[in-house]
């Protein structure tokens, strides 16, 4: 039996690669440059729960223009 936590976070990794990737599109022509891609924008994309830093900017001091340079702009930061 699948524990409802990890449920959760397999419908939510589903809704986020379906933005990038259209629901009813076939994945057998996907090319890997697409898939690399994909992978970087959920990687890098802000957290909430990381005060709407990227994963690298808070483990590595990145400086937020570099960490968000490949970073796709519906990803804002929300103004304060």
């Amino acid at each position: 039996m699948v524990d409802l936590g990890e449920r959760r976070l397999n419908e939510n990794t589903n809704g986020l690669i379906r933005r990038y990737l259209l629901k009813h599109r076939p994945f057998e022509p996907i090319i890997q440059q697409e898939i690399q891609r994909v992978m970087r924008q959920l990687i890098n994309r802000l957290r909430k729960a990381l005060e709407f830093k990227t994963p690298d900017q808070v483990c590595f001091g990145i400086h937020p223009s570099v960490a968000r340079a490949g970073e796709s702009k519906k990803y804002k930061q929300p103004e304060k």
